[in-house]
């Protein structure tokens, strides 16, 4: 059923299995702890531009055209509210700085606001080098007027 292998060659052959096995098995923790980090480091990066989006949307009174969403803003009442998206897709070089490769948007307005942020941002250095992310935004009707609508 089985060939016939002599000692030498059983040793050296379950070294082997074992080496490999070894091997496999350091470069797992590795492997999870570089995942790990640039995941952490992907948090960081959305909230450093989250901190930089505007606290009002600057567009809120303005007729733009973006999707309809009914929000509850009394007890007894709904109010439509516009709610206006954006998205970049950028890439972190080693030195913090971001390029940003393509905007999309309901809005120029609310494409560009993202943009700006995206790209006037001062990020840390990535680990392990170059960091390709795209974050998304969402603009609510929220104006100047602290009690809404």
């Amino acid at each position: 059923m089985f060939p016939r292998l002599g000692f030498p060659r059983l040793v050296a052959t379950t070294v082997a299995l074992f080496l490999a096995f070894v091997t496999a098995w350091a470069a797992a923790p590795a492997q999870a702890d570089d995942e790990q980090a640039r995941s952490a480091y992907a948090r960081l990066v959305a909230q450093i531009i989250r901190a930089r989006m505007p606290v009002f949307n600057p567009f809120a009174n303005r007729p733009l055209r973006c999707p309809i969403a009914r929000e509850s803003a009394y007890v007894f009442g709904t109010v439509d509210v516009p709610i206006c998206s954006a998205s970049c897709d950028f890439q972190i070089d080693r030195d913090g700085r971001a390029h940003v490769s393509s905007c999309r948007g309901d809005t120029r307005e609310h494409t560009a606001i993202l943009r700006e942020a995206v790209v006037n941002a001062y990020f840390p250095s990535p680990p392990g080098g170059p960091f390709r992310a795209r974050q998304s935004v969402r603009f609510h009707g929220k104006g100047q007027n602290l009690l809404f609508p």
